[in-house]
């Protein structure tokens, strides 16, 4: 779906890009023509870069669109990565000024067309021989990491993956697991989201609203359980975040929360938080379990619907009587607090049997499929 226009700008085509260095986006409004872009002072969008000539490119409008012409610039003017002298310019256009990357947006029958456009920072590779290298301008990975995030926020492009949690006798699928897919993920985790406005925050909350929005499409189970990407968000946002998020539900299934098993269980202000996510209605499931029997019953005040091993305690069952032993007794203390114990995905086929063997029939497919969804909503404006 076509988002709505965020403010008045959205009426004029623009370019948006991000200058040498910087984290954050910068958007030029396109007010009168011819427009020059160079980094002399006659340019309406001036670009200090020696790699830049003082009037490198102008744009013009004509009775048909927009026309770009290179006006003879040292390094060269592309669009989309071709090499152009003069050429039209379409809404979601990559220009390329020397070394310099912007977008090119422009309204359409009063919506902007950008949810179908190229993202911002297009890394198509242009021609090798066109292509200017200069150590100087290259970015930080911190920046790049922040570009990234910003765009994927901007633009609504947050790549989810699911993962099911699947009884191996009836080959039911009990609950479906979504969660951020790499590497928007890896880039999150190494994100401080202390802020409810920070970038981090607001895409982990856009992930969950994707996720309810194309609930009856993502998931043929009952019951989704959205994951935790976060370690610092896990205070009262949660709880907004999933009410939030279930006002966007549009079929019948419920909304639940996966998170590590360390971080829930780290102090009982976390444990009465997702004391208070159950009490909201939804399920709970706590990850990567590597503790004993004893555990269990610190779990109490929020005992999850489903507790996911780590690895290491199943792998090696078969062969280890003594660890046979240890599953034995966590499935019996799992089954009298009524808290269904999964098999994480991977496991030998000799230790999956075992367990099947003491009654454990549920386990993490290990299929993961990438979800494409679109958000129903407007494009969301940066703070």
């Amino acid at each position: 779906m076509t988002p709505t226009l965020r403010n008045e700008n959205d009426t004029q085509p623009r370019l948006e890009y991000y200058p040498v260095n910087s984290p954050t986006l910068r958007t030029v409004v396109i007010e009168e023509y011819p427009f020059i872009i160079g980094r002399g002072d006659t340019a309406q969008l001036q670009i200090r870069l020696e790699s830049i000539s003082r009037e490198h490119a102008e744009l013009t409008k004509t009775s048909t669109g927009y026309v770009l012409r290179d006006l003879n610039s040292t390094n060269g003017t592309a669009i989309n990565g071709q090499p152009i002298s003069a050429a039209s310019l379409e809404d979601g256009d990559i220009v390329s000024i020397a070394e310099t990357k912007l977008t090119f947006l422009c309204p359409t029958n009063g919506n902007l067309e950008r949810m179908v456009t190229q993202p911002l920072g297009d890394r198509q590779k242009s021609d090798p021989q066109r292509e200017i290298i200069d150590p100087q301008h290259e970015c930080s990975s911190e920046i790049k990491a922040s570009r990234e995030l910003a765009e994927a926020l901007l633009w609504q492009a947050i790549p989810l993956k699911r993962t099911s949690i699947i009884d191996c006798q009836s080959g039911s699928e009990q609950s479906t697991i979504v969660s951020i897919d790499r590497p928007l993920a890896v880039r999150l985790r190494a994100t401080d989201a202390q802020d409810i406005y920070s970038t981090a925050s607001r895409i982990q909350q856009m992930a969950w609203q994707l996720t309810a929005e194309n609930a009856g499409e993502i998931a043929s189970s009952d019951s989704i359980l959205m994951a935790v990407e976060l370690q610092s968000c896990v205070d009262s946002r949660l709880c907004d975040a999933l009410i939030q998020a279930s006002e966007c539900l549009t079929g019948s299934q419920s909304l639940g929360i996966i998170l590590p098993w360390e971080l829930a269980v780290q102090s009982p202000a976390t444990l009465s938080l997702c004391a208070e996510l159950k009490a909201l209605g939804a399920d709970l499931a706590f990850d990567r379990f590597s503790g004993g029997a004893a555990c269990i019953g610190d779990m109490e005040l929020a005992s999850p619907e489903f507790l996911v091993l780590e690895a290491s305690l199943a792998r090696g069952i078969s062969s280890h009587p003594r660890r046979l032993t240890q599953l034995k007794n966590l499935i019996s203390i799992c089954e009298a607090a009524e808290i269904e114990l999964v098999l994480p995905y991977g496991l030998p086929e000799e230790d999956c049997q075992a367990s099947h063997d003491l009654g454990l029939n549920l386990l993490v497919s290990n299929a993961s499929n990438s979800i494409e969804v679109a958000s129903a909503n407007a494009v969301v404006a940066l703070v």
